[in-house]
Protein backbone atom coordinates (compact mmCIF):
# COMPACT_ATOMS: atom_id res chain seq x y z
CA UNK A 1 0.00 0.00 0.00
CA UNK A 2 2.37 2.68 1.04
CA UNK A 3 5.20 1.50 -2.11
CA UNK A 4 2.90 4.00 -4.32
CA UNK A 5 4.32 6.92 -1.86
CA UNK A 6 8.16 6.12 -1.76
CA UNK A 7 9.40 7.91 -5.09
CA UNK A 8 12.49 8.86 -3.58
CA UNK A 9 15.85 6.99 -2.96
CA UNK A 10 18.20 7.05 -0.26
CA UNK A 11 21.20 4.86 1.61
CA UNK A 12 20.90 3.32 5.10
CA UNK A 13 24.42 2.63 6.49
CA UNK A 14 23.32 0.54 10.16
CA UNK A 15 25.32 1.19 12.69
CA UNK A 16 28.20 -1.74 13.73
CA UNK A 17 30.63 -1.65 16.36
CA UNK A 18 32.98 0.38 17.42
CA UNK A 19 36.64 -0.08 15.40
CA UNK A 20 40.35 -0.44 17.28
CA UNK A 21 40.38 3.19 17.64
CA UNK A 22 37.24 3.67 19.27
CA UNK A 23 35.54 5.24 16.31
CA UNK A 24 31.67 4.22 15.34
CA UNK A 25 31.96 2.33 12.18
CA UNK A 26 28.75 1.36 9.88
CA UNK A 27 27.54 -1.37 7.36
CA UNK A 28 27.91 -0.64 3.75
CA UNK A 29 25.27 1.41 2.99
CA UNK A 30 22.09 0.16 1.12
CA UNK A 31 19.92 1.71 -1.12
CA UNK A 32 15.67 1.92 -0.24
CA UNK A 33 12.95 3.57 -1.59
CA UNK A 34 11.32 6.30 0.87
CA UNK A 35 8.80 9.28 0.68
CA UNK A 36 11.25 11.87 2.04
CA UNK A 37 9.66 15.03 4.36
CA UNK A 38 11.24 17.85 5.20
CA UNK A 39 10.40 19.24 8.54
CA UNK A 40 11.72 21.22 11.19
CA UNK A 41 10.05 20.01 14.47
CA UNK A 42 11.12 20.13 18.04
CA UNK A 43 11.57 16.45 19.51
CA UNK A 44 13.27 14.35 22.15
CA UNK A 45 15.70 11.64 22.08
CA UNK A 46 15.73 8.66 23.79
CA UNK A 47 17.75 10.32 26.37
CA UNK A 48 15.38 13.19 27.04
CA UNK A 49 16.95 15.54 24.74
CA UNK A 50 15.67 18.23 22.66
CA UNK A 51 16.56 17.76 19.02
CA UNK A 52 15.59 19.44 15.62
CA UNK A 53 14.22 16.63 13.37
CA UNK A 54 15.09 18.08 10.21
CA UNK A 55 13.44 15.28 7.78
CA UNK A 56 10.57 12.81 8.21
CA UNK A 57 11.45 9.54 6.15
CA UNK A 58 8.93 6.87 5.35
CA UNK A 59 10.09 3.46 4.48
CA UNK A 60 8.26 -0.21 4.35
CA UNK A 61 8.22 -2.23 7.66
CA UNK A 62 10.68 -4.51 6.96
CA UNK A 63 13.54 -2.23 6.18
CA UNK A 64 16.06 -2.83 8.86
CA UNK A 65 16.79 0.89 10.68
CA UNK A 66 17.61 2.11 14.33
CA UNK A 67 18.22 4.94 16.20
CA UNK A 68 21.80 6.27 15.36
CA UNK A 69 22.17 4.68 12.12
CA UNK A 70 23.36 6.98 9.26
CA UNK A 71 21.26 7.92 6.48
CA UNK A 72 22.74 9.97 3.10
CA UNK A 73 20.98 11.61 0.44
CA UNK A 74 21.86 13.53 -1.91
CA UNK A 75 25.48 14.02 -0.75
CA UNK A 76 23.97 15.17 3.17
CA UNK A 77 24.40 12.86 6.32
CA UNK A 78 21.64 12.92 8.65
CA UNK A 79 21.52 10.36 11.61
CA UNK A 80 18.22 8.53 12.81
CA UNK A 81 16.53 10.23 15.83
CA UNK A 82 13.82 7.75 16.43
CA UNK A 83 12.29 4.67 14.10
CA UNK A 84 8.11 3.92 14.85
CA UNK A 85 6.47 1.58 13.14
CA UNK A 86 2.34 2.19 11.98
CA UNK A 87 0.14 0.24 10.78
CA UNK A 88 -3.03 -1.42 11.26
CA UNK A 89 -4.44 -4.46 14.15
CA UNK A 90 -2.03 -7.13 13.57
CA UNK A 91 -0.45 -5.94 10.38
CA UNK A 92 2.19 -3.32 10.04
CA UNK A 93 1.87 -0.74 7.03
CA UNK A 94 5.40 1.08 7.38
CA UNK A 95 8.02 2.95 9.42
CA UNK A 96 8.58 6.57 10.34
CA UNK A 97 11.81 7.96 10.97
CA UNK A 98 12.62 11.09 11.87
CA UNK A 99 16.20 12.39 10.73
CA UNK A 100 18.70 15.29 11.84
CA UNK A 101 21.63 16.56 10.08
CA UNK A 102 25.16 14.78 11.10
Amino acid sequence: MIETYLQTKATIYLQGVLDKWGRQSFSTGTEVDCRWQEINDLVKDEKGNDITAKVKMFLESDISISNEDRVIKDGVNYRVISVSTKGFIEQNSHREVLLRYE
